[in-house]
Protein backbone atom coordinates (compact mmCIF):
# COMPACT_ATOMS: atom_id res chain seq x y z
CA UNK A 1 0.00 0.00 0.00
CA UNK A 2 2.80 2.39 0.93
CA UNK A 3 4.59 1.58 -2.33
CA UNK A 4 1.48 2.51 -4.33
CA UNK A 5 1.15 5.83 -2.51
CA UNK A 6 4.82 6.61 -3.13
CA UNK A 7 4.47 5.77 -6.84
CA UNK A 8 1.39 8.04 -7.15
CA UNK A 9 3.19 10.89 -5.39
CA UNK A 10 6.21 10.43 -7.65
CA UNK A 11 4.03 10.54 -10.77
CA UNK A 12 2.30 13.72 -9.55
CA UNK A 13 5.65 15.35 -8.83
CA UNK A 14 7.11 14.40 -12.22
CA UNK A 15 3.97 15.57 -14.02
CA UNK A 16 3.95 18.94 -12.29
CA UNK A 17 7.67 19.41 -13.00
CA UNK A 18 7.12 18.69 -16.70
CA UNK A 19 4.26 21.21 -16.79
CA UNK A 20 6.40 23.84 -15.09
CA UNK A 21 9.27 23.17 -17.48
CA UNK A 22 6.99 23.90 -20.46
CA UNK A 23 5.39 26.92 -18.81
CA UNK A 24 6.23 30.33 -20.25
CA UNK A 25 5.36 33.69 -18.73
CA UNK A 26 2.03 34.85 -20.12
CA UNK A 27 2.25 38.48 -19.00
CA UNK A 28 4.31 40.95 -17.00
CA UNK A 29 3.61 44.17 -15.10
CA UNK A 30 5.78 46.99 -13.79
CA UNK A 31 5.53 50.66 -12.76
CA UNK A 32 5.44 52.67 -15.99
CA UNK A 33 7.64 55.58 -14.93
CA UNK A 34 10.50 53.82 -13.18
CA UNK A 35 13.90 52.99 -14.63
CA UNK A 36 14.63 49.47 -15.92
CA UNK A 37 11.10 48.25 -15.12
CA UNK A 38 11.76 48.40 -11.39
CA UNK A 39 8.98 46.71 -9.42
CA UNK A 40 8.93 49.44 -6.76
CA UNK A 41 7.23 52.83 -6.55
CA UNK A 42 8.95 54.91 -3.85
CA UNK A 43 7.69 58.38 -2.92
CA UNK A 44 8.05 61.03 -0.22
CA UNK A 45 4.55 62.46 0.28
CA UNK A 46 2.76 65.09 2.35
CA UNK A 47 -0.60 64.74 4.15
CA UNK A 48 -3.52 66.03 2.08
CA UNK A 49 -1.82 65.63 -1.31
CA UNK A 50 -2.87 63.58 -4.35
CA UNK A 51 -0.58 61.68 -6.67
CA UNK A 52 -0.91 59.65 -9.86
CA UNK A 53 1.21 56.68 -10.85
CA UNK A 54 0.87 54.30 -13.79
CA UNK A 55 1.26 50.55 -13.90
CA UNK A 56 2.05 48.85 -17.22
CA UNK A 57 0.54 45.43 -17.91
CA UNK A 58 1.90 43.62 -20.99
CA UNK A 59 0.60 40.47 -22.64
CA UNK A 60 3.55 38.28 -23.68
CA UNK A 61 1.44 35.59 -25.35
CA UNK A 62 -0.35 35.15 -28.67
CA UNK A 63 -3.78 34.77 -27.03
CA UNK A 64 -6.21 37.18 -25.41
CA UNK A 65 -6.02 37.29 -21.61
CA UNK A 66 -7.83 38.95 -18.70
CA UNK A 67 -5.72 40.18 -15.76
CA UNK A 68 -7.14 40.93 -12.32
CA UNK A 69 -5.71 43.79 -10.24
CA UNK A 70 -5.98 44.38 -6.51
CA UNK A 71 -4.18 46.24 -3.73
CA UNK A 72 -2.83 44.50 -0.64
CA UNK A 73 -1.02 46.07 2.31
CA UNK A 74 2.38 44.61 3.18
CA UNK A 75 4.77 44.64 6.11
CA UNK A 76 8.33 43.67 6.94
CA UNK A 77 11.61 44.78 5.43
CA UNK A 78 12.27 45.25 1.70
CA UNK A 79 14.33 42.07 1.76
CA UNK A 80 11.71 40.05 3.64
CA UNK A 81 8.30 41.37 2.65
CA UNK A 82 5.11 39.85 4.06
CA UNK A 83 1.85 40.21 2.16
CA UNK A 84 -1.21 40.77 4.37
CA UNK A 85 -3.65 38.78 2.24
CA UNK A 86 -7.29 38.48 3.35
CA UNK A 87 -6.96 41.41 5.73
CA UNK A 88 -8.94 44.63 5.66
CA UNK A 89 -6.72 47.62 4.74
CA UNK A 90 -5.87 49.92 7.66
CA UNK A 91 -4.13 52.84 5.97
CA UNK A 92 -2.25 52.84 2.65
CA UNK A 93 -4.60 50.21 1.26
CA UNK A 94 -7.40 52.77 1.54
CA UNK A 95 -5.32 55.52 -0.05
CA UNK A 96 -4.68 53.69 -3.33
CA UNK A 97 -7.37 53.69 -6.01
CA UNK A 98 -7.20 51.60 -9.20
CA UNK A 99 -8.68 52.80 -12.48
CA UNK A 100 -9.90 49.24 -13.25
CA UNK A 101 -10.10 45.95 -11.37
CA UNK A 102 -9.63 43.93 -14.59
CA UNK A 103 -7.69 44.54 -17.78
CA UNK A 104 -8.39 42.65 -21.01
CA UNK A 105 -5.39 42.40 -23.33
CA UNK A 106 -5.22 41.27 -26.92
CA UNK A 107 -2.24 39.19 -28.07
CA UNK A 108 1.01 41.05 -27.28
CA UNK A 109 -0.94 44.16 -26.24
CA UNK A 110 0.30 46.56 -23.55
CA UNK A 111 -1.83 48.88 -21.42
CA UNK A 112 -1.14 51.46 -18.72
CA UNK A 113 -3.36 51.50 -15.64
CA UNK A 114 -3.73 54.70 -13.61
CA UNK A 115 -3.13 54.43 -9.87
CA UNK A 116 -4.48 57.30 -7.75
CA UNK A 117 -2.88 57.89 -4.36
CA UNK A 118 -4.68 60.21 -1.93
CA UNK A 119 -2.94 60.98 1.35
CA UNK A 120 -5.42 61.90 4.13
CA UNK A 121 -5.04 65.28 5.81
CA UNK A 122 -4.52 63.58 9.17
CA UNK A 123 -2.15 60.86 7.98
CA UNK A 124 0.54 60.24 10.59
CA UNK A 125 4.13 60.72 9.47
CA UNK A 126 6.03 57.51 8.85
CA UNK A 127 6.59 54.78 6.26
CA UNK A 128 3.76 52.81 4.66
CA UNK A 129 3.91 49.94 2.18
CA UNK A 130 1.57 48.02 -0.08
CA UNK A 131 1.57 46.15 -3.39
CA UNK A 132 -0.63 46.24 -6.46
CA UNK A 133 -0.96 42.66 -7.65
CA UNK A 134 -1.67 41.63 -11.23
CA UNK A 135 -3.02 38.07 -11.43
CA UNK A 136 -3.77 35.79 -14.37
CA UNK A 137 -5.04 32.20 -14.22
CA UNK A 138 -4.57 29.97 -17.27
CA UNK A 139 -7.55 27.63 -17.35
CA UNK A 140 -6.81 26.15 -20.78
CA UNK A 141 -5.39 22.98 -19.20
CA UNK A 142 -8.19 20.98 -17.57
CA UNK A 143 -5.78 19.03 -15.38
CA UNK A 144 -3.74 21.95 -14.07
CA UNK A 145 -4.62 25.64 -13.72
CA UNK A 146 -1.53 27.83 -13.65
CA UNK A 147 -1.83 31.16 -11.80
CA UNK A 148 0.72 33.93 -12.32
CA UNK A 149 0.78 36.72 -9.72
CA UNK A 150 3.08 39.72 -10.04
CA UNK A 151 3.35 42.27 -7.27
CA UNK A 152 4.35 45.88 -7.78
CA UNK A 153 5.44 47.36 -4.47
CA UNK A 154 4.54 50.87 -3.30
CA UNK A 155 6.52 52.55 -0.52
CA UNK A 156 5.29 55.90 0.82
CA UNK A 157 7.16 58.01 3.33
CA UNK A 158 4.67 60.49 4.79
CA UNK A 159 6.48 63.63 5.90
CA UNK A 160 5.64 67.26 6.63
CA UNK A 161 8.18 68.69 4.22
CA UNK A 162 6.70 71.72 2.36
CA UNK A 163 9.51 71.60 -0.23
CA UNK A 164 7.79 68.57 -1.78
CA UNK A 165 5.10 70.91 -3.19
CA UNK A 166 7.39 73.31 -5.05
CA UNK A 167 5.90 72.39 -8.43
CA UNK A 168 2.60 74.14 -7.67
CA UNK A 169 2.08 77.92 -7.40
CA UNK A 170 0.79 79.14 -4.06
CA UNK A 171 -1.04 82.50 -3.80
CA UNK A 172 0.07 82.81 -0.15
CA UNK A 173 2.92 85.38 -0.22
CA UNK A 174 4.52 86.68 2.97
CA UNK A 175 5.47 90.33 3.64
CA UNK A 176 9.15 89.85 2.75
CA UNK A 177 8.30 88.28 -0.62
CA UNK A 178 5.77 91.06 -1.31
CA UNK A 179 8.33 93.76 -0.48
CA UNK A 180 10.87 92.22 -2.83
CA UNK A 181 8.31 92.11 -5.63
CA UNK A 182 7.34 95.78 -5.08
CA UNK A 183 10.98 96.94 -4.98
CA UNK A 184 11.71 94.98 -8.16
CA UNK A 185 8.79 96.64 -9.96
CA UNK A 186 9.82 100.10 -8.67
CA UNK A 187 13.36 99.47 -9.85
CA UNK A 188 12.13 98.67 -13.37
CA UNK A 189 9.94 101.81 -13.42
CA UNK A 190 12.78 104.08 -12.20
CA UNK A 191 15.19 102.59 -14.76
CA UNK A 192 12.67 103.18 -17.54
CA UNK A 193 12.06 106.81 -16.50
CA UNK A 194 15.80 107.49 -16.27
CA UNK A 195 16.33 106.20 -19.80
CA UNK A 196 13.52 108.41 -21.11
CA UNK A 197 14.99 111.52 -19.39
CA UNK A 198 18.44 110.81 -20.80
CA UNK A 199 16.99 110.39 -24.28
CA UNK A 200 15.20 113.78 -23.99
CA UNK A 201 18.38 115.53 -22.84
CA UNK A 202 20.42 114.08 -25.67
CA UNK A 203 17.80 115.13 -28.21
CA UNK A 204 17.68 118.70 -26.86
Amino acid sequence: MIQKILIILALITIGSQLCLADYKAVFTSYPSNTIDHNKWIVRDVNPGENYEEYLTVKNLSDKNIKVKLNTVETTGSKENIRVLDNQEPKNIGKWIGLENQFIELQAYEKKDLKISITIPERAATGEYQAAVFATYTDESNRNLNMTTRIGNRIYLNVTNNPSLSTNTFSPNINITQLSLIIFSILGIIISTLSLKLENKKSMS
